[in-house]
């Protein structure tokens, strides 16, 4: 059980490390975060709480579950689960939060396959959105036991065991590509946007939103290989995530993406205005036909 764990090590501090161990921290779990950046540690020590952070993988030599959050690459997430691997005690869980690398290929890289289970996070969060476990055919019980007791303790309901979150985020990539392309031709600003999709729509977040919490580097990577593989024209980025990654506007965890965030990754105020000039005429009366949920949402916001 989690909550008998002495130590849980977090390692990689972006938004997805930072929020999971503020969590467990709050939850009153020990919690140790490392990152291998120092500006990074600096920079979360005073939204820490009384978790400690620290810029060495040493540290969690004594940890009984380690959360490895680091960016979405197979290559940096193996090296960090391999060097877990040597540190940790055979019987810490290494639980690996990739939303859309193989846990499988990752447990092997590891040395540890045993040890090694997989959390997808349900994307975008909400007070509803769960996290699936995801073992391997290799994981041990007590590995998917402390996986499993992880999830209550981060504010996520527990997804029932087969949940095939892969595929939801296969779907969700296009809309989110989509949404950056519509913003890139100038159509609409990105509060206009995701305001259109939160009261249109219901969902509890915009698509910009949603691309700064994932990251636009991750989006940008995972449509690619979409891309690759389908072959699909939805599936192709636009070329104003490759721009924005040359600029290093990788969202939520670099401070500035579609939105500007401050160091506890908290939206500040949007990246740039982009709405209509000044001069343009003023709209009195607007009439919308339907009383649909689209249509509510329309009036609703106008109104």
């Amino acid at each position: 059980m989690v909550e008998q764990h002495r130590v849980v090590g977090v390692v990689g501090l972006g938004s997805l490390g930072l929020s999971v161990l503020r969590a467990l921290d709050a939850g009153g779990v020990r919690v140790i975060g490392v990152d291998s950046d120092p500006e990074v540690v600096a920079a979360v020590r005073p939204w820490a709480g009384s978790a400690e952070v620290s810029g060495e993988l040493e540290t969690l030599g004594e940890a009984d579950v380690v959360v490895e959050a680091v960016s979405e690459e197979f290559e940096g997430k193996a090296e960090v689960l391999r060097r877990l691997g040597a540190l940790c005690p055979r019987v810490t869980a290494l639980v690996t939060t990739t939303g859309a690398l193989s846990v499988p290929a990752l447990a092997v890289a590891s040395g540890r396959p045993a040890q090694v289970v997989g959390v997808r996070f349900a994307v975008p969060a909400s007070p509803r959105a769960g996290a699936a476990v995801v073992p391997t055919t290799m994981t041990a019980p007590e590995a998917v036991s402390a996986a499993e007791d992880l999830v209550p303790l981060l504010g996520r309901t527990l997804a029932p065991r087969g949940t095939d979150t892969a595929v939801a985020r296969e779907l969700l990539l296009p809309y989110l590509g989509r949404a950056a392309a519509l913003h890139e031709a100038g159509y609409a600003s990105c509060e206009d946007i995701d305001t259109a999709m939160r009261l249109g729509c219901g969902l509890p977040a915009g698509p910009l939103e949603m691309l700064d919490a994932v990251g636009v580097d991750t989006v940008h990577r995972e449509l690619a290989d979409l891309h690759r593989r389908t072959g699909l024209p939805y599936h192709r980025p636009p070329a104003a995530l490759e721009r924005m990654i040359g600029s290093g506007r990788l969202g939520r965890k670099s401070g500035q993406g579609f939105y500007t965030y401050d160091a506890a990754g908290l939206r500040i105020a949007p990246a740039a205005p982009d709405r209509a000039p000044e001069s343009a005429p003023a709209v009195e009366h607007v009439g919308v036909v339907g009383t649909g949920t689209m249509a509510r949402g329309i009036a609703q916001a106008l109104v």
